[in-house]
Parts: C-alpha cells; structure tokens; sequence
C-alpha cells in the first residue's frame, strides 16, 4: 500500500511535502521493508527533484528509531525531518494551517481504519482493473464471492457500487487530465457514453464536458 501511494507521486505538483506518519506501526515486515528501501533508492533523483520536506512522525520506541535510523542511512535523499509530535510535523509543512490541517487528516485516517480491511482490498483492485468481476476480484482476496457480498453489504454498499465508484473516479482523472473525447473516456472505462453522462448528472449534477469545462477554468476564477 505504501508503494502503491509513493507511486503516484509524478502525478504530484512541484515541489510537494508528504507528511509520513509511522506510529501505528506495529510489526516490520522483513519482507516489505527491503522492497521500499529498493524503490526509495531507485527513485531518489526525482524524488529528490520533486519533494520540498518529507516530514516523518515516529514512535519512541524501537520500531520508531529504526525507521527514523532506514531513512537516514539510505543518503542524498530529499529533505527530511523527524518529529514525534504530528502537529510538529504539519507545522513543517503547513506552517499557521498545521493543526486543521492534521484534524482533517486524522478525520480521513479514523474513517478509513472503519472500513472493512477486504473492502480496502478490492477498492486498491477496482482502481487498476475496472473490468473486475466479483469472482476473481473475491479469489484475489483469498475469499469466497459470497463472503465478499456479506463484508459489502454489512458496509452498506454493493460489488456494483465500488466498480461504478472505480469507473467514475478514472473517468474524472482523464476527463480533467487528457483531451480525449467524452466518447473514448466512456469506454476506456467500461461504460457507454450514454452511462458516463448518466452517472456524472447524478453525481455532479453536470455532463461530463460540463464538468470537463468547470474543473478546468477553476484555477481561472480564483485569479485577481
């Protein structure tokens, strides 16, 4: 998961801060560890190029201290700094903002730990494979379709509903970051241009160009 997040940062502004809060880790996997050390190494340049301050948050303890100690024996990295105080760490980064800030994010953290772990799962696997059935998605997750119905319905949602919330979320980001037509975004997605416009007068309340135009000419409207 910690990759898959790091590996979304050229889709970032530059320079960007990340705030790396450690301190629900409760076990160091011997396995994962090397594997991000590796990536890290692999991609410092551009991190380096990209990030303004990594701001870590760790444990007094000594899983805190030793990843406090990886990160510093990895060398010419980005800027980084280490606190124990969260509200420390935003200030680094957000400066007056630091303690709203850290609420909202706290606020996300409290939101997603209430969601079901095999929930978390199959949203990391609708994001990369929108055309997922329920069966393989459930076999992915090492449990039985009917399990995975039960753990959705007890949340209050369906396979139907994360796969259409998948589609609608990968619509957005080509819609606002390429010039393809309406038409193509449909199906790259797996909807008809019919169902796009559909889904996005229900959600948004505008068609997808609408929508297109609007998120667009945002930044335009705050301009003096």
């Amino acid at each position: 998961m910690i990759l898959r997040a790091m590996s979304a940062y050229p889709k970032m502004g530059t320079p960007f801060d990340i705030v790396a809060d450690s301190r629900g880790v409760e076990v160091v996997n011997p396995i994962a560890l090397p594997l991000l050390v590796a990536w890290v190494v692999q991609h410092r340049r551009e991190l380096k190029r990209r990030v303004h301050l990594q701001a870590n948050v760790i444990r007094r303890d000594p899983i805190g201290f030793l990843l406090m100690g990886i990160i510093a024996s990895i060398g010419d990295m980005h800027p980084f700094q280490t606190y124990t105080d969260p509200i420390e760490a935003f200030r680094a980064v957000a400066g007056d903002s630091a303690g709203a800030l850290c609420d909202e994010v706290e606020q996300i953290v409290h939101r997603v730990r209430a969601i079901p772990h095999e929930l978390q799962q199959l949203r990391v696997l609708l994001s990369g494979r929108l055309d997922l059935a329920i069966r393989p998605a459930a076999k992915e997750l090492s449990i039985s379709s009917r399990s995975l119905q039960r753990v959705l319905s007890r949340y209050g949602t369906t396979f139907h509903d994360e796969q259409s919330n998948a589609r609608f979320a990968a619509a957005k980001n080509l819609l606002e970051g390429s010039d393809a037509k309406v038409s193509s975004v449909a199906s790259r997605v797996g909807w008809s241009e019919r169902t796009l416009t559909i889904v996005f007068r229900a959600k948004t309340g505008l068609t997808p160009a609408d929508w297109r135009k609007k998120t667009r000419s945002a930044p335009d409207r705050t301009e003096p």
